[in-house]
């Protein structure tokens, strides 16, 4: 069926708005690279706490960071427009590069790290 070959195929210009929106490791997973979204969610907890190292420590503007997240978001625009131009057409992919496992996987992901700032951050006032 027609209608379900378009949510099967990864067109390049898709994958460059998911990575500029989201980052690279949203948009590895959604291509079915699963270790590379590791290390690119890796890469991005480095990119972060480096930018809170820099706000904390250095006093640096917060324009500098945006400047820092949307090259960030930029490589992985340019990434994924390269990675899903490489695809073959009749790629199948795995169960974690559907979008509702995205979803979950990256929330999943993203709160212990969350409640862990939140108890250093608690701990440092009192």
């Amino acid at each position: 069926m027609q209608v379900f070959e378009a949510f099967r195929v990864r067109r390049p210009a898709c994958a460059a708005v998911i990575g500029l929106l989201f980052g690279p490791d949203v948009v590895m997973a959604y291509l079915g690279r699963g270790l590379m979204a590791i290390a690119y969610f890796i890469g991005g907890i480095s990119v972060s706490a480096g930018l809170i190292w820099l706000f904390v420590e250095l006093s640096i503007p917060g324009a500098y960071g945006s400047l820092i997240v949307l090259a960030w978001h930029s490589f992985g625009a340019i990434l994924g427009y390269r990675v899903g131009h490489s695809l073959p057409r009749d790629t199948t992919f795995p169960w974690y590069s559907r979008w509702y496992n995205i979803v979950l996987l990256f929330s999943a992901a993203i709160l212990p790290l969350a409640m862990l700032a939140r108890r250093f951050a608690f701990q440092a006032l009192h």
